[in-house]
């Protein structure tokens, strides 16, 4: 609800997105995530990048533009 001002559960052919403004999807994602893609030690660039292939996919040709905090 942040970026668009909506609620949340904004879903494109089945995938979640936070919003939808200007001709883009949006997707935001907070405090922390820089940190979960850069880090050595972190797990999370696989599932991130999945779920990121997956926004993709269900967009088709329509923009998507991530946020992160």
């Amino acid at each position: 609800m942040q970026i668009t001002g909506r609620p949340e559960g904004y879903y494109v052919n089945g995938v979640e997105f936070d919003g939808y403004q200007n001709g883009e999807l949006l997707d935001a994602k907070g405090l922390g995530y820089e940190k979960l893609l850069t880090a050595e030690w972190s797990t999370a660039r696989g599932p991130l990048r999945d779920a990121a292939d997956r926004q993709l996919e269900a967009a088709g040709s329509t923009p998507i533009h991530w946020i992160f905090a």
